[in-house]
Order: structure tokens, then sequence, then C-alpha cells
């Protein structure tokens, strides 16, 4: 709770179990597997699915006993982060879930930006819809479905409307956040009902009470919601912090609103349908050699993880179906620029980009699964306009991942990093300032290199950072990452997007002590300095020595 970030990266949480944090606080029913002699030696700290691997541990747990069992599990499903199709695959590692358009727990003015959040909770919870299926086959192969009682239900809803609070309950919101699920089936139940009578969680008790026909040992606020003889409530009552109490008129119908503007955006039926969205959304699923094309000029696009979409493998738990790009304008677009994404020649996402992020440069689109292919895939970007009322594909370039390279200068013997231009940057010790740390996922079959960097002449973020491997440019990108403790570090909120996250297909790296990963931060005055190569839980860097051995630095004055 006390140590600084850098130090608590990647250890286990104490906020979300009982005991035994080092093993995720205990599992379920004492179910715990226990590690092989490999895994015991090599932690699995790094299984990105924990929340999915949980569910399965519980649903593994429950076996069919002389006496009456009773099996209780706390989902952190579908609660973001939301990273999860339906099938169960996850597109985004957990460091790099932010809410994009979310401030302080308030969508901004971009209401594009909370709509695409609401697709991929929706998303997410499709696979919590596999989970309960998979829980229920387990009840019907020990023959525990039709005798038992089962309730499902969560604490809280979510709100998705623009310049509204997205959990914090208001006067504008609160129905949103208090129509939750509660689905109760009763043991041998034939046939079920819809009901909107105005419950609340403190009658899950009673229900219990009156269905296993148990007498209650001590009097409760509830009662049982197959008890139709007690009168209907007329309020809604929500909590806050645990003592703040929110009292709402039963009868507001907003909920109905949100149901409504739900489906009129993502409309019903199969999971896929949740991808149809978009101001274009007459282009999805049409070939690009049909629709026509023009080149865009003087615009690139750079799409954060290029290198997955080249060697796409069908049998990891791990698909970049959220693509992200950020576009290279000589002026700033206009307000919601259109964006068209085709995967292997035919259109897959309708987006648009945001005046919240990098002043409408950046963009992101979920395309389905299906739309991916094992081994080579082509992803390409357009912009999307409307002259006389008829759509328009202009296909933007993209950005050269190996137009840097670092070269030694023959004067001083020292290295220099040649820009696309051919104009030579100055590789220093001093500035920019930052660190990097590197983590293998062998169950992903993925490589993550995190870390800050900042630009200490000017008390900003780094223009770019470059990963080369093996002396060949791999990947640049910006630092988009929210990183609170480097802002607080240096006393300057410039520098709160001064964090990066690259992740790469493990196949790059098959060899990781002979393979040679630098990475360097290029300032806005158009220097550049290799970061800091930090070990991750005290193990060293993963990939071949750095060919310098930077000790800590500190800044003169600078408080520690």
């Amino acid at each position: 709770m006390i140590l600084p970030s850098e130090l608590t990266d990647g250890l286990p949480t104490i906020t979300a179990g009982w005991k035994n944090f080092l093993d995720g606080g205990g599992d379920p029913a004492g179910n715990r597997k226990h590690k092989t002699e490999s895994e015991s030696k090599e932690p699995d700290r790094f299984d990105f699915s924990d929340r999915s691997r949980k569910f399965y541990q519980f649903v593994d747990s429950i076996a069919a006993t002389e006496e009456p069992g009773f099996y209780f599990f706390h989902s952190m499903l579908p609660h973001r982060p939301w990273a999860f199709t339906p099938s169960g695959k996850q597109y985004l590692w957990r460091g790099s879930s932010a809410v994009k358009g979310l401030a302080d727990g308030k969508w901004g003015d971009d209401e594009w930006l909370a709509i695409q959040a609401q697709q991929r909770h929706l998303l997410q919870t499709g696979f919590v819809d596999k989970l309960l299926g998979n829980l229920i086959a387990k009840l019907k192969q020990t023959n525990l479905y039709e005798r038992s009682l089962i309730i499902l239900t969560s604490d809280h809803g979510i709100s998705f409307r623009q310049g509204e609070h997205m959990r914090r309950v208001t006067d504008s919101n609160h129905a949103a956040l208090t129509a939750v699920s509660l689905l109760v089936k009763t043991p041998h139940q034939k046939a079920g009902n819809v009901s909107d009578r105005n419950l609340e969680t403190i009658d899950i008790v009673p229900t219990v009470a009156q269905v296993l026909g148990i007498d209650l040992p001590m009097k409760v606020d509830g009662h049982s919601t197959f008890d139709h003889t007690q009168h209907k409530r007329a309020t809604k009552r929500a909590f806050m912090g645990g003592s703040k109490k929110y009292v709402f008129d039963a009868r507001d119908e907003s909920k109905y609103e949100s149901v409504a503007r739900k489906l009129e955006l993502f409309g019903s039926g199969a999971w896929d349908q949740l991808y149809h969205i978009g101001p274009n959304r007459a282009l999805l699923g049409r070939k690009v050699s049909e629709i026509g094309w023009s080149q865009a000029a003087d615009v690139q696009v750079a799409i954060k993880g290029e290198a997955f979409y080249a060697r796409m493998q069908a049998d990891v738990p791990f698909i970049p179906v959220n693509i992200e790009g950020r576009l290279s304008l000589n002026s700033p677009p206009s307000p919601g620029a259109q964006v068209a994404v085709a995967i292997n020649g035919r259109v897959r996402a309708s987006s648009q980009t945001s005046p919240l992020l990098a002043g409408g440069k950046i963009f992101s689109a979920m395309v389905p699964e299906t739309a991916f292919q094992p081994g080579q895939n082509q992803v390409e970007t357009f912009l999307v306009s409307k002259p006389d009322n008829r759509l328009r594909l202009l296909r933007v370039a993209s950005a050269s991942r190996r137009s840097y390279r670092i070269l030694r200068s023959l004067e001083d013997k020292k290295e220099i990093l040649l820009a696309p231009d051919g104009e030579p940057i100055t590789v220093t010790t001093k500035d920019p300032l930052g660190g990097v740390r590197a983590e293998i996922n062998r169950t992903d079959s993925r490589v993550f290199l995190r870390g800050w960097a900042v630009d200490l002449r000017d008390s900003r973020p780094v223009r770019s950072i470059l990963v080369f491997r093996n002396g060949e440019l791999l990947e640049s990108g910006a630092t988009l990452v929210r990183r609170s403790d480097i802002a607080k570090r240096f006393e300057s909120s410039e520098l709160l997007e001064s964090g990066f996250l690259f992740e790469f297909p493990a196949a790059l790296f098959e060899d990781p002590p002979a393979t040679e990963v630098r990475v360097f931060a290029i300032s806005n005055s158009h220097t550049a300095s290799e970061l800091r190569y930090f070990a991750h839980h005290g193990a060293e860097w993963p990939f071949a020595p750095p060919r310098k051995a930077f000790a800590p630095s500190y800044l003169w004055g600078s408080k520690i």
C-alpha cells in the first residue's frame, strides 16, 4: 500500500481477498490447484486471464455430496478492465486498459468514446454468458442443476452517458446504476418469468431462507422475492462509501431509456452484432475493391502492435481485435474525423477520431475475431468523406516502422539515430530521461515493454519511443499511458501521460538471451537518449545485456 508504484508493478493485489495474497487471496471452495515443480520455480505472475481462470477453478470445485452444499463466488467480470471477447480471448493487457474519454470517473464531451466503452463492456458481458454456460453444464453433469437454488446478481450498474459519472450516483444517472439484474432459479423450476418488481440486494437472504425452508435467527430488512404479501417499495436506495445514502423514486422510468438507447446503438441477436457500430455502418462487410478508393495525401498512420498482424496465431488466448492508430497530419483534423478499418481487403470497423485524444489524431476500433486469418494479415486505414452524399475512401499510407536507423559517427565514434528525413539525431545520456522493463508471458505468447520517458528541457512527455531488435527498428510510438507517479515525482501535471506500453508476439524473440533489444526516447528538441533497463521482480533484463550499464541517476535538487 505504501511502496512507490515502480516497486509494486506486478505484485499481487491485497485488496481483492482475505488472506494468502501472494497466491491470489485464496481460491473459492479451497480448490486451489497445486503448482507443478516447474511452475513453482517460475511463478505465473503474468496470467492475464486470471479472472476467467478463477471462475473455471470455482466451477471445478463443485461436486455432488451427501449433504447439501453451499457455493459462493464473487467474479470481477464483466467489471472493467474490459479486455475479453465473447469467446474468452483477450485483446488487452491489464496495464493498458485505461478507459479513454474518462476523467475523474466522468465521461467527457465526446459521446463516441463512451459508446466504444459500452461496446467493450457488452463484449465482455458476452464472455460472462459463456462462463455461465460452463457453470450450468457442470451442474447438469453432476446432477445438481435441477435441485439447486441458483442466484446471480451484481453490486451496481454502470452509466455510459456523455458528460455523466460512470459509477458515482447522481440524480441523472441513478437508474442505470441501480437497475441491476437479479436472476433466481429455484429447485425443480420448470418455467420462468420476467418481473419489474422493485427488488434490492437485501432481498436475497430472505429469498434463500424461504425457498430452502430456513427460519432466520435474526431480523432482516428485506423480504423474499416470492413473498407477494409485502407492499411495493416506493423508493430505490443506493449507498456510496458505505454510509452515504441516496433515495430515489422507484417509479422513475429512465432505466427504460437506457435500454432503448442500447438497442438503438447495438441492436440485438448474436454477439457479432456488437461490432456493427460507427458513423458509416453501411461500409461494414464490404470489399474495398468494390467500394473504390484513392490515396490520401500527406497523411500516414501508425498502427499499434503492427507486428502481431503479420504473425497471427490461432492457438493462443490473445487476439489483437482492438485496432489503435495514430494519424500524422500537418494540420489538426476536423473534430471526429471518420475512419474505416479494413482487414484483408474487407471493411470490418467504422470509427472516428476524438478531439480528446492527441488533438484528434488517435482512433480505435474493435473488429470481430473472424476478420483475421492465421499468419499474415493486411490492416488498412481509410479516411471517409461524403462528397455529394456519396461515401468515399481515402487510403492512408502506413508509417514505415523501419525508417529509423542506428549509426555510429565516424568523427567522435558515438552513436546517432538517422531519422526518416535523413537528419541525424544525437544520442546523449542526459535528456530525455526514463526507464523500461521487459516481461515475457509464455502463456499468452506475448512480450511486453513498458516504462516511462520525460523531456526534461520543457517538462513534457517525449516525442516518441523507438524499440530496436538486433539493430532494426521494431516499433515506434508515443507515450500515452498515464503515470501519476512520474507527474508527482517531477512536480508537473504536463508529465501525466509519460508512460508507454508495447506488446509483441513472442515469436519475434525465440531466443531472448541472444536477442539485443534497445529502447530510445526522442525529445521534442530532436535529441535522443537510451533508456535505463530495469530488472523486474529481481529478474534480470531477459534479453542480451545492455551495451551500457546505466546507474540510477537523480537530478540535483530533486526530492528523494
